[in-house]
């Protein structure tokens, strides 16, 4: 205990700048001490996830180094690569505390994902928070950091995102991957990030508009014909998530500024130019998901009569047009009526609400149908092929 309380007192007097008070051949041992104090808390404290106590940032570590050099006799431009060389080439021996800690962070990432423990559990709860946050289906670890850093809270896997980009490291998770809605579907934030006329700075702002509303991908925002933006989700009024995802606690409101880099962002990268209407580059085409679990409009034409419900938890609200134009204003009728009277073969619709009595249609009606993936085209499992007399041939022989 006595012989730490005089290093860190050397190297306080280091820092502090008083130099003449100092055993100058004692720094660069002080130096090697208290890295190997730093690597061993490290490696028995590797599962603290935020890392108050071992959390090192390249910056800080590289800072102190400039300092304790002068004083253990070299120059402050040593060369770093002589200072953490091997030994055996000539180099101090010494491994960066940083470079120790992000590999002592991966090596526990795989331990504890491979031994399905509880901590492996919390990590795989953390990567789909963070997928989520992101925005991204791919992979975690292969999304850019350089443009996506600060759409992210700052947490111990988001080091690991930083390292494993910069030393070209992906990680194939086994947590489940965001999902399109429709086909020619596409994920938002992957999409700002691609576009050229948004700046890194502006990617954190439309990130936070995006998570304010809940939207994973543009069907969320689109009407059900999936051929315009709805107004409503560019003034950042509301979307209509096609989803059951968990988010984390939003913010009251956001400036007013916001959302018009949100409305311009969006028609900047999805819409045609010059149009008035809104309409897409790349309309969606048919459904992937069941979207009757989350579309409230329902549109029904008999005999030119149009009727829209607005499908709520225990009835549903209906509007009748008031005049047969291109775009007719239907008026919410006093009555409601139960869910199973609104007529089975009603389409999906999309809607802007003019007042709390009296909404607009936009779009045209789109069928609620959607794609069933055949199951019976899918890899079989092992115990399933065992099973299978017609692959009998691969144990004929065992």
């Amino acid at each position: 205990m006595g012989s730490d309380v005089r290093r860190r007192g050397v190297l306080a007097n280091v820092v502090d700048g008083h130099n003449s008070s100092v055993d100058k051949p004692a720094v660069l041992g002080c130096v090697t001490y208290f890295h190997d104090t730093l690597r061993m808390q490290i490696h028995y404290h590797r599962t603290n996830f935020r890392g108050e106590c071992l959390f090192c940032s390249m910056p800080n570590v590289c800072k102190l180094i400039h300092t304790w050099l002068p004083v253990a006799g070299y120059s402050q431009h040593f060369p770093r690569a002589v200072i953490f060389g091997p030994s055996e080439q000539g180099g101090k021996g010494l491994m960066h505390p940083w470079y120790n800690q992000e590999l002592t962070h991966l090596e526990t990432l795989w331990e504890e994902l491979a031994s399905e423990t509880h901590t492996g559990e919390f990590f795989t709860t953390s990567m789909e928070a963070l997928r989520l946050e992101l925005g991204y289906q791919t992979s975690l670890m292969s999304v850019p950091f350089d443009r996506m850093a600060g759409c992210e809270t700052d947490s111990w896997l988001t080091s690991l995102w930083e390292t494993c980009n910069k030393w070209n490291i992906d990680i194939k998770s086994i947590t489940p991957e965001l999902q399109q809605a429709r086909i020619y579907d596409q994920f938002i934030m992957q999409a700002f990030a691609q576009n050229k006329n948004i700046t890194d700075k502006e990617l954190p702002i439309l990130n936070e508009c995006r998570c304010f509303h809940q939207i994973v991908t543009l069907a969320d925002v689109v009407t059900a014909c999936g051929k315009c933006l709805e107004r409503d989700a560019l003034d950042g009024k509301s979307a209509h998530p096609l989803h059951s995802y968990k988010w984390p606690k939003k913010p009251p409101r956001l400036k007013a500024s916001y959302w018009k880099l949100w409305k311009a962002a969006l028609l900047d990268t999805f819409t045609k130019p010059n149009t008035t209407t809104n309409q897409l580059k790349d309309p969606l085409a048919e459904w992937l998901i069941d979207p009757s679990l989350y579309w409230k409009w329902r549109y029904v034409n008999v005999n030119g009569m149009v009727t829209i419900y607005e499908k709520r938890a225990l009835y549903a609200c209906s509007y009748t047009a008031t005049r047969p134009t291109r775009q007719p204003r239907l008026r919410k009728l006093p009555q409601n009526v139960t869910l199973p009277e609104v007529p089975s073969t009603a389409m999906l619709m999309s809607i802007r609400s003019i007042n709390d009595n009296m909404i607009q249609q936009l779009g045209n009606p789109y069928t609620d149908q959607f794609f069933q993936e055949d199951t019976d085209d899918l890899p079989k499992s092992w115990n399933e092929r065992i099973t299978d007399k017609s692959d009998n041939w691969m144990i004929q022989e065992v």
